[in-house]
């Protein structure tokens, strides 16, 4: 009795382990299952959220590379475009040197034969945008001769310093700084114009990938309409098969409807092909190399979306006519700068220096910022090229330059204008357009509407049921397309 007891005790603790781990089993299965299920549900959830034209334009922005590109390189003209500002900039500039000069002179006993000269300068040079040059500098030398008579040169070993300001003035060329000013303007807008270049760029790029999202969504309707129409077709066919085989219909009959069917077939497969290229060139632009689209996009049939949109407005210039209206500035910036270099100089120019010379450095500087020992420079400078006759060619240059470039501008500037007008009057017969094909369409729906009462009462057949139903379909995909035609269009003129 005591061993069959055991052995029912045995056998109930195998049992429970036994059941046990079949429900840990149990459990890990059904979780399992659980993440898959959640997983397709996330994925089915995340399918159905509708991808819209603004969050594939967020993603073109993030990830096209000549996007990413394009900002980069703008940004950069951008701050370039300040360069010019440095020639108004203070500038700092110091100097060092050793001499040892051992050549052979007139007179030993006065000179030596031999000096090493030490040379130390520190300075700040300016251009004022009025025209005044300046330059504040401090200069010391130390000299050691060597093999100089002491009668001549008692103390062969000194220091010489000046401190002092030297100031030049143009009269004639760059009177004002219309020189220095032109190199300026030639610089940032040679820089500005690229800073154009490339934010147009940018909208262009950004209207063609909004265009390439209303290609895939004419593409997916189109491929809906075309199944649903060779599904038709084939009924049709069917139908005529079956009164072809009761006598009650013409071979012609069933033959022309076998012909429409591989037609559509033919439009179905089109559509395809051209629902994959859209798809290849979807991911393209968003950067993903991929050919299928798993997002849902927006329908134009089952909504107003095109009704709802926003037309843009003319409001400004067009990037890429700022960028020619830069490149005008720049040639005429290089143009004064041309005309400068070629026009008589007349500085006047003067500088005040304070001197001192002592054994000691500490004697030195303090004579060289003292006004005991001061140097004063007062003077006038003129150049002028001889050549006149081409100096005058060089000056017509300059000016045909300057008109060719305003030439430039003025039809980049009756291109944009016409550009506009063309997009607005293609828009305003698109709408016409839409107008109609809506109407058509509302037409043909209360047609088939009607067509289908009619038959229930069996006062038509299944086969007029099904021609009104693919007249239905053509006039369908005729307003979408129109919409799409509207909605790249409106893509365009955001480039505006």
């Amino acid at each position: 009795m005591k061993s069959g007891g055991c052995g029912v005790v045995v056998n109930i603790k195998f049992n429970l382990e036994r059941k046990r781990e079949m429900l840990m089993r149990d459990r890990k299965i059904l979780t399992k299952i659980a993440i898959v299920v959640l997983n397709s549900w996330m994925l089915a959830a995340s399918a159905n959220v509708l991808f819209t034209p603004e969050n594939y334009l967020q993603q073109v922005q993030n990830k096209n590379q000549g996007i990413l590109a394009s900002k980069e390189s703008s940004s950069a003209y951008k701050s370039k475009s300040q360069e010019g500002e440095l020639l108004f900039s203070p500038s700092l500039f110091a100097t060092t040197q050793v001499l040892d000069d051992q050549k052979q002179t007139a007179s030993l006993a006065s000179m030596g034969e031999r000096t090493l000269v030490e040379t130390y300068s520190v300075g700040v040079s300016d251009v004022t945008k009025f025209g005044l040059q300046s330059k504040v500098s401090y200069i010391i030398n130390h000299y050691d001769i060597n093999g100089a008579s002491l009668l001549y040169l008692p103390k062969p070993k000194y220091y010489e310093a000046k401190s002092g300001v030297d100031l030049t003035f143009p009269i004639l060329r760059n009177f004002l700084s219309k020189e220095y000013k032109a190199m300026n303007s030639a610089t940032k807008a040679s820089s500005m114009a690229a800073y154009y270049g490339e934010s147009y760029k940018q909208k262009m790029l950004l209207a063609e990938a909004e265009m390439t999202y209303w290609r895939l969504v004419l593409a997916r309707e189109t491929v809906l309409i075309q199944k649903e129409s060779l599904e038709r077709a084939q009924k049709i066919r069917d139908w005529n098969q079956e009164r072809y085989n009761k006598q009650l219909a013409d071979k012609t009959d069933l033959l022309q409807s076998e012909a429409a069917t591989e037609g559509r077939k033919i439009e179905l497969q089109m559509a395809l092909d051209e629902e994959q290229s859209s798809m290849r060139s979807f991911n393209s632009i968003r950067g993903i190399d991929s050919d299928s689209v798993n997002e849902s996009l927006v329908r134009l049939d089952t909504n107003n979306y095109v009704e709802k949109i926003i037309i843009p407005e003319f409001k400004d210039l067009r990037d890429d006519v700022k960028a020619q209206e830069q490149q005008k500035l720049a040639v005429n910036a290089s143009s004064e700068i041309s005309n400068q270099k070629i026009t008589p100089a007349l500085d006047l120019y003067g500088s005040l220096y304070l001197n001192g010379k002592k054994e000691k450095f500490g004697d030195t500087f303090n004579q060289s910022v003292s006004t005991n020992y001061p140097t004063v420079t007062v003077g006038v400078k003129f150049t002028m090229p001889l050549d006149f006759g081409l100096t005058k060619d060089l000056k017509n240059g300059y000016i045909l330059e300057k008109q060719g470039a305003e030439i430039n501008f003025q039809k980049k500037l009756f291109d944009q204008k016409r550009e506009w007008h063309d997009l607005k009057q293609k828009l305003a017969e698109a709408k016409k357009r839409l107008r109609l094909t809506s109407l058509l369409a509302e037409s043909q729906k209360l047609k088939l509407k009607h067509e289908r009462e009619q038959h229930k009462k069996g006062r038509s057949t299944t086969f007029q049921v099904l021609l009104f139903e693919q007249d239905h379909d053509t006039a369908k995909l005729n307003n979408i397309r129109i919409k799409t035609e509207i909605l790249k269009i409106i893509a365009q003129m955001k480039t505006f």
